[in-house]
């Protein structure tokens, strides 16, 4: 596994070169493989990832740009990836995001994991992001459709290197459906929990199985507002999670419930 990481942290950063001098791109930052400890989410059961966009320009505030990444500050240097991986393993527990980062927080707990804030739990999950590693100003949305052009081929293609070597056994993405496309061709999806509370449309959260070159996975998506699973409630998120914990123990036993149609 450290072969294969370290790898794809030289990738990471050959994108993070070939648009270094792009007017987007954040400075100073680094690009972000991921968040999180990854020897804890490797010794982790169930394994889990979770997906968002690209890293948020906050990652590397104006005041103080490396003070949640400090072990990263080599960057104007040679690359020491063992500094790097340091950074990216120790996010949790320096300065996170955590306005952001909290919104995914409740359903981990439903499943009995976290990212690592609290340390009783022996479930670590990490986070990663399928349009790109680089963080960039304005976000994501704001990005005009040819810059996104640049950033999405490679890193989506990136994404997909991550998530074969990390392995996950539960993938859960709240995101535009439109950007699920970059996983694969997921046609036959259940509904494994629908909240409707007098909405007009219930807010449904599907699961796919997934394939990652032999390695079953169970993909969990829910439609993201401002933030992943911004539309719903904290009680509800934990009831989420605890319903991915059963729906992951039935999957892995060969249960199959009866599909339903692509989310929208």
């Amino acid at each position: 596994m450290v072969q294969e990481l370290t790898s794809l942290l030289d990738q990471a950063w050959s994108v993070f070169h070939a648009h270094e001098r792009a007017s987007y791109l954040v400075q100073p930052s680094v690009p972000i493989l991921f968040f999180g400890h990854s020897e804890r989410y490797f010794r982790s059961r169930p394994r889990v990832v979770t997906v968002g966009l690209n890293p948020s320009l906050k990652e590397f505030p104006a005041e103080a740009p490396w003070s949640r990444f400090p072990k990263a500050a080599f960057k104007d240097g040679p690359l020491d990836r063992t500094a790097y991986l340091s950074a990216l393993n120790e996010y949790f527990v320096t300065k996170p995001y955590t306005p952001w980062f909290s919104s995914y927080e409740p359903l981990l707990n439903g499943m009995g994991a976290c990212y690592g804030y609290d340390t009783q739990l022996e479930c670590v999950a990490l986070h990663t992001d399928i349009c790109s590693v680089l963080a960039t100003d304005p976000t994501w949305n704001d990005l005009e459709e040819e810059e996104k052009a640049e950033l999405e081929p490679e890193g989506a293609a990136l994404w997909k290197s991550l998530i074969t070597a990390l392995k996950p056994d539960v993938v859960i993405a709240s995101v535009a459906a439109r950007h699920l496309d970059k996983i694969g061709e997921l046609a036959t999806w259940r509904v494994i929990y629908s909240i409707r509370d007098g909405r007009a449309q219930p807010f449904e959260v599907r699961v796919h199985d997934l394939d990652l070159n032999g390695h079953r996975a169970l993909l969990v998506f829910g439609r993201a507002a401002q933030k992943p699973f911004g539309l719903v409630s904290t009680e509800d998120k934990r009831a989420i999670g605890e319903q991915i914990t059963r729906e992951f123990v039935q999957s892995t036993a060969g249960a199959r419930p009866e599909s339903s149609s692509p989310p929208s």
